[in-house]
């Protein structure tokens, strides 16, 4: 163990105290297989009392953007923090070769390392008997049920424990006499869509039959149940499947091999422990694993199988199957033909008569199986079969012999168990379902701290409340560190929280540490053992710090759900720090909106409050009544018990059905609507009744105009209520202009985020390519190097440019929300040659076709920017037609319901549906040969929009070509003289 650290200006080891520290390196810990060889350390180290860190980044070499900041704590560990290291290899070397796995572990020398799964030379290595385990499901197939066609998904090349797997496959087939068929054999990378994409390609491209399919991992195996079913190819019924590792659940149950994770973890940690101690240790251990057999491969359950009872044969005369059989179908076919699920019935009663009376056996509980499989798989009622299988009892039981019976009993209830499965699949394995779950206390807590967060914009106070809400979770101690310079990690962190279980822990006279150290000075105890976790910070691809965090939570998805959602609030944070001038602007438009709103709420509480006290006056002084009544702006009567009008006082500008004078000695219900007249003689009544105000709002038509008034009801005498109503119709209108303003101001605020974002995401290369060449630039003068002063120069001025042009595009972007001049009515043909003439040189270039349909209509637009609307797609259509023999560019409308769609057709290259909704982005470039920022689309689509029309592109994947369309609202087009009447594919 380490005694002392010079590294660290000649002071003990921050983490020394009297027990080793061992660091765990994991891709991640969230997921179900993840979490079970996590724990399985965790409870390791505690049993042995030693201090544990982990850190959980990704798969080495991943092809995601997203792994590479993961992966930028692999660099936190090193011989300066930890006296020994494991790292499950296995989960870490999907995407890299062995030599490159190797180069990995070595750079932690001179600490001593255990591997997990995958051996590396030079270390001693923890594995499972991937041969064995794989064997033992082959021959599981072939023997139990009879497979002689086998299909195998193959991992990654290189994988140790892949090969392992696949050699067991062939040498147990070559034990069988079974052929090793070429086309039967698929590559895969461990996910789900390989194990999709496998199914496609042995079906669709190589039209290969099999009875069974081998997948080395689970998750493929899940990817190809998924797309049999899709294809309507029933699991196990028509193809059996197996997996590899016991980390996925499918409909039905995958039958799998199960790794021995907790074991695997305790026996690195005590071989770790042994190097630490000088003792000598096995080169590989390898540790057994275990056949987990479900309804995949197509066995029954053990509930099933064990239902079955003996029975005794007996000289019964056995009545005749035909009869019986026509019979109960007789009888049983109108019961069931409105229950969709219970399609299948007839079958199935057929074939439980074959088992009965033919001794057929093996024919009913496989065909129900495969039934009630595929109605769980399709959201079916799986529970109707069990009304099927009473139905059937039902009927059939008065017919049968006591041998008949007792042998259909134990169909019925072997049928029952399956179908009991059946339910629990559905409710325990979820089509979408894949890894961990929260538990719902840990649900509600993380959505308490997703409010908290999401009301906080202040980094002081989001510190603050990401301490509260951790510590809320069970969290009592941790560090969030900020990188110094996110360019070189290993040189200095900020923290801007530290906290254990007394609260915030104040700064150090050295706000800055080493990232080494992992936290600041003196934050390790000294007499306790820690296990802490390492989780990074970044957004997108972009990573800026990391927490470290104590694990005594057992769920690794509470701490990557954790690590996400405070990554996104702190950059939010010091995104919102970056662009303070818009965040000023967009304050100052809110003050604005508050203070009308506050001006108006005091208005109106004035108003009330007047009212008030005028109402108290009337009660309190008769002889002023009617001088008040007079000088208030309402209309006030009194009505008597019997509902009679009295001394009705009209207001300034009444409107109402009638005249004033016409009120008096008439009731509600011979001047009202019912509905309102049965409200005001209510009031009446609870107003003499009670002696308190009456209260209501209601709206009432006159003429074609409505209009919103406000009722109160007083008692003013013995039997008489005095009536005061107030035309509220501005008030209402008020409140609807506020939450009108309020609704545009959250709009523009979103619109504002988004826009930020990206603009400080694209703006800020070209800044960093200018920041980076004038560095060479300096270096280049220095050494007077004229051809490369030249060349750094020129890379700056194409930087400059390009932030020029994307600027002027934004510039242009923000002009396209009001319109340029009037709309007016253009020939929409005349639109279409103006445009072609501004792309005619492109045009003629490539020899560029462009078919106009005849009889195009008239459009009320902005002609101007409708002209940039066709020319930038035009100019997209030539732009990308990419090498054709005969490039055509077709213009034309449909007619729809409300609107009409004109659309932009090419025969060019295409675009992927995967990105037919990011290329409207801003900035966005499919293609970054091409040139353009990026903007024209963007452009298009926000011209569109501000004619209340939409947009959207059609594209299929295998054919050439792309069709724009674009709508108008039938209001802003002429009725042309002829246009199709076949509406677009989509809208």
């Amino acid at each position: 163990m380490r005694q002392h650290l010079s590294s660290f200006d000649d002071q003990p080891s921050y983490l020394y105290n009297a027990r080793p520290t061992v660091g765990l390196l994991i891709d991640a810990i969230h997921s179900v297989t993840q979490q079970n060889r996590w724990l399985g350390v965790i409870d390791a180290a505690r049993e042995a009392n030693v201090n544990l860190v982990t850190f959980p980044g990704d798969k080495l070499g991943s092809a995601h953007d997203y792994a590479t900041p993961a992966n930028i704590l692999y660099k936190l560990a090193n011989a300066q923090n930890l006296d020994g290291l494991i790292i499950w290899t296995g989960s870490l070397d999907w995407y890299v070769t062995h030599q490159q796995l190797e180069a990995f572990c070595k750079q932690y020398a001179p600490l001593p390392i255990v591997c997990i799964e995958t051996a590396v030379s030079d270390y001693p290595t923890i594995a499972i008997d991937n041969y064995q385990g794989m064997q033992s499901l082959v021959q599981h197939l072939i023997a139990e049920h009879h497979c002689h066609r086998f299909a195998f998904i193959h991992g990654p090349e290189g994988h140790r424990g892949v090969q392992e797997r696949y050699r067991a496959f062939a040498d147990t087939l070559a034990a069988h006499n079974l052929p090793l068929i070429s086309d039967l054999l698929v590559s895969g990378d461990f996910s789900r869509k390989a194990g999709e994409r496998a199914i496609s390609t042995l079906l669709d491209e190589r039209q290969a039959s099999f009875d069974a399919l081998v997948a080395v991992n689970d998750s493929m195996a899940v990817g190809a149940l998924r797309a049999l079913q899709s294809r309507g190819i029933s699991v196990p019924a028509d193809i059996a499947i197996v997996g590899f590792g016991d980390t996925e659940k499918g409909i039905p149950p995958i039958t799998t091999i199960r790794p021995p994770f907790n074991e695997m973890g305790r026996q690195a940690l005590a071989t770790l422990l042994a190097l630490l101690e000088k003792q000598s240790v096995p080169e590989l251990l390898q540790l057994p694993t275990q056949p987990i057999i479900r309804q995949s491969c197509g066995c029954f359950s053990k509930h099933v199988l064990e239902v079955t009872v003996p029975t005794k044969k007996e000289n019964a005369t056995t009545p005749k199957p035909a009869s019986v059989r026509q019979q109960v179908l007789k009888e049983l076919l109108p019961a069931v033909q409105n229950i969709p699920e219970l399609d299948e019935m007839p079958l199935l009663a057929n074939l439980f008569f074959d088992e009965i009376f033919d001794n057929c056996h093996g024919r009913f509980l496989p065909a129900l199986r495969k039934t009630v499989t595929h109605v769980a798989v399709t959201g079916g009622d799986v529970a109707q079969w069990h009304t099927g299988i009473s139905l059937l009892r039902r009927q059939a039981l008065p017919l049968l012999t006591q041998v008949d019976h007792a042998r259909a009993e134990d169909l019925w209830q072997q049928a029952r168990l399956l179908i009991n499965e059946a339910q629990q699949w559905v409710q325990d394995y979820p089509l979408n379902q894949s890894g961990s779950a929260l538990s719902p206390m840990n649900a509600v807590q993380l959505h308490h701290l997703d409010r908290a967060l999401l009301a906080t914009f202040k980094l002081a106070e989001l510190t603050k409340v990401i301490m509260q809400e951790l510590q809320r979770l069970g969290i009592e101690r941790g560090v969030i560190a900020l990188y110094q310079r996110p360019e070189t990690l290993t040189d200095w962190a900020r923290p801007i929280l530290v906290f254990d279980e007394n609260g915030r822990v104040p700064p150090s006279e050295h706000d800055l540490f080493p990232t080494r150290q992992l936290a600041p000075a003196n934050f390790f105890t000294q007499a306790k053992t820690f296990n802490w976790v390492i989780l990074p910070l970044y957004f997108h691809t972009e990573h800026f710090g990391y927490m470290l965090l104590e694990t005594n939570l057992r769920s690794g998805l509470i701490y990557e759900t954790l690590r996400r959602r405070l990554s996104n609030a702190l950059n939010g944070v010091l995104l919102v720090e970056q662009v303070q001038q818009a965040q000023t602007d967009l304050a100052q438009a809110h003050a604005e909106l508050e203070q009308r709103i506050m001006s108006r709420t005091a208005a109106l509480e004035q108003e009330i409050t007047e009212r008030a006290r005028t109402e108290t006056a009337l009660r309190e002084n008769e002889t002023t009544k009617r001088a008040l009544l007079e000088a208030i702006p309402d209309t006030i009567f009194e009505i008597d018990k019997d509902g009679f009008y009295h001394n009705f006082i009209p207001a300034e500008g009444f409107k109402n059905v009638l005249e004033p004078n016409e009120f008096l000695g008439m009731r509600p219900e011979d001047i009202l609507p019912p509905a309102l007249a049965q409200q005001i003689n209510q009031s009446v009544k609870l107003a003499l009744a009670t002696g308190n105000i009456q209260f209501h709002e209601y709206p009432l038509t006159i003429g074609d105009e409505t209009r919103y008034y406000e009722a109160r009801f007083l008692v003013s005498g013995e039997d008489r209520v005095l009536g005061i109503v107030r035309d509220i119709t501005e008030r209402k209108q008020s409140e609807a202009e506020r939450e009108q303003l309020i609704a545009e101001l959250e709009a523009k605020n979103a619109e504002l985020e988004r826009f930020t974002y990206t603009v400080s995401h694209d703006l800020k290369s070209p800044l960093v390519t200018i920041r980076g060449f004038l560095g060479f630039l300096q270096k280049d003068v220095e050494l007077g190097a004229t051809e490369r002063i030249n060349h750094d120069i020129q890379h700056i001025h194409n930087a400059t440019t390009r932030m020029q042009r994307l600027l002027d595009d934004l510039l242009e972007l923000s002009r396209v929300g009001r319109l340029i001049n009037p709309p007016q009515w253009v020939p929409y043909a005349i639109l279409i040659e103006s445009a072609f003439k501004l792309v005619m040189g492109k045009a003629s270039q490539n020899q560029v076709q462009l078919d106009i349909m005849p009889n195009l209509p008239e459009v009320f637009v902005d002609e101007l920017r409708f002209l940039e609307v066709l020319q930038n797609l035009l100019d997209n259509a030539i732009k990308f037609m990419g090498k054709q023999a005969q490039p055509r560019i077709e213009i034309g409308a449909q007619k729809l319901d409300t609107e009409t769609a004109f659309f932009v057709r090419d025969n060019g290259i295409g675009i992927k549906s995967q990105y037919h909704a990011k290329i409207f982005d801003l900035f966005e470039r499919l293609d970054e040969t091409v040139e353009g920022t990026g903007i024209g689309l963007a452009l298009v689509k926000r011209i569109v929009e501000i004619h209340n029309g939409r947009i959207w592109v059609e594209s299929n994947n295998d054919q050439p070509g792309v069709t724009f369309w674009f709508t108008l609202p039938n209001t802003a087009v002429s009725p042309p003289t002829e246009l199709h009447k076949t509406p677009p594919a989509s809208a």
